[in-house]
């Protein structure tokens, strides 16, 4: 297993692969706390592939089980472009 996988996770070893994921899916669902963020600090990258999936019509959803945010304040964290739906 690669360092860092977790056991069961897919790893993508090329960029073909990570397109053909990326193609083939309408919507990406992501863990906030250790996945876009850990305390007060956003992880290198997950605000840019955010984006970029954004940018690509998909839609982005985002769950948590850390209660230390409500969802306005999610929705304050500066560097993940969470929209606000009505």
């Amino acid at each position: 297993m690669q360092p860092g996988a977790e056991a069961g996770a897919a790893v993508l070893r090329t960029l073909a692969e990570a397109r053909a994921v990326v193609d083939g899916a309408d919507a990406f669902i992501f863990d906030c706390d250790g996945v876009l963020w850990t305390g007060p600090a956003p992880i290198d990258g997950a605000a840019a592939a955010v984006g970029a999936l954004q940018r690509a019509g998909k839609r982005t959803l985002f769950v948590t089980n850390n209660s230390a945010h409500s969802r306005e304040g999610a929705r304050a964290t500066p560097w993940i472009p969470i929209a606000r739906r009505t």
